[in-house]
């Protein structure tokens, strides 16, 4: 893991863009406008297996 990944670790550090429309009430669009202004960070990421 690199310094520049810790953050991504911790634990609460980061949300689903599911959970964050649900908590704050955002539309799909608003998340991705967010994230191409640099206002948001984002990580792709993949899950195997039973949730």
């Amino acid at each position: 893991m690199t310094k520049g990944d810790s953050m991504w670790s911790d634990k609460g550090a980061t949300k689903s863009d599911k959970s964050a429309r649900q908590e704050f009430g955002l539309a799909q669009e608003e998340i991705i406008a967010a994230i191409r202004m640099g206002k948001l960070q984002f990580r792709e990421s993949n899950m195997h297996g039973n949730p």
